[in-house]
């Protein structure tokens, strides 16, 4: 089982993920999901039914995936963090 925080991550991760596919594709299914991460469908609908438990999505059989702005914005902030690891990475130090 994982930890609280890794959960968190996670959902972060997924939310961050989701917002990309919608800007790309404008309506996305669990599918785009899947084929983006590269993982097994259950793992995905796990994963999912989870996000939508927690009120992060909106997620209809068979259709789309949705969130609102408040989750929108989570996904902006997961996604500033990503950046700033990811500019601190290639930094150099001396």
């Amino acid at each position: 089982m994982l930890s609280k925080s890794t959960q968190g991550a996670l959902n972060e991760d997924y939310v961050e993920l989701i917002a990309d596919l919608i800007d790309d594709k404008r309506e996305i299914k669990a599918v785009d999901t899947t084929i983006r991460l590269g993982v097994t469908r259950p793992t995905v609908d796990k994963r999912l039914n989870r996000l939508q438990s927690e009120r992060l999505i909106i997620k209809l059989l068979y259709k789309a995936i949705f969130f609102n702005e408040t989750v929108r914005a989570l996904s902006e902030d997961s996604r500033k963090r990503h950046n700033i690891v990811v500019s601190l990475s290639s930094v150099h130090w001396c």
